[in-house]
């Protein structure tokens, strides 16, 4: 299941599942409200987000709240939102095997999703807006010394 675009990439999904033949496999469905999503969220084995780049993980940190692991890109705030092993996994990189090998993974092991859903809706439930704000606050400001850092040695 496919839902809204966002990001900087541009991808033909529709264009994408065509080619690799799996029109019969995937559906793609606009935006829906949060009472549907959070219905689909609880109803998902997992929640896969193979991003490229991704800013807080609030995606992955919906789907913790109900109770769903998340396999996510170790990127931006995924490397944050997801616990790896504990929450969910998170996955270097975009080559297709390890993907398969992570999903593999949780597929054969119903008791270690199940954990994880638990320990998922833990997680969330410990980052609200004052944590996720000040969370943000930090890498603000993390990214601010960084930068002066920079100038600093360029002056010199």
């Amino acid at each position: 299941m496919l839902g809204a675009l966002s990001g900087a990439r541009d991808f033909d999904l529709d264009a994408i599942v065509t080619a690799e033949g799996m029109d019969d496999a995937v559906t793609h469905h606009p935006p829906v409200g949060a009472p549907k999503l959070a219905s689909w969220y609880r109803s998902a084995d997992v929640v896969v987000m193979p991003s490229y780049s991704e800013s807080f993980g609030l995606v992955a940190l919906e789907a913790h709240a109900c109770g769903t692991p998340v396999v996510a890109t170790r990127v931006g705030g995924l490397s944050r939102a997801v616990i790896d092993g504990r929450t969910g996994l998170l996955v270097d990189g975009h080559h297709a095997a390890d993907w398969a090998d992570a999903l593999e993974a949780l597929h054969d092991d119903p008791a270690t999703r199940r954990n994880m859903g638990t320990a998922a809706a833990i997680h969330a439930a410990n980052s609200g807006w004052q944590r996720t704000a000040a969370i943000t606050l930090d890498s603000y400001h993390a990214a601010a010394v960084q930068r002066l850092g920079r100038l600093t040695v360029l002056a010199g």
